[in-house]
């Protein structure tokens, strides 16, 4: 039962992320009348520290070249 609440809660805050950035293009292409692609650069740099456990909150302390 407590697979399915998990689930059930990664499922609305994942759709919530994507409701957002939806709603970021569609008020940006409604006033501009341009498509802005340059916002998918945003997650990037949050994404690939969080995708290979180097993100904040991980207790890693070796995730970038230098740090000792």
């Amino acid at each position: 039962m407590t697979e399915l609440a998990q689930t059930l809660v990664f499922g609305v805050l994942t759709g919530s992320v994507y409701a957002l950035m939806a709603t970021g293009l569609t008020l940006t292409f409604g006033v501009m009348k341009i498509v802005n692609m340059a916002q998918g650069a945003f997650p990037g740099p949050v994404g690939l520290p969080s995708a290979t456990g180097c993100g904040p909150g991980s207790g890693s302390t070796r995730c970038w070249a230098g740090s000792s």
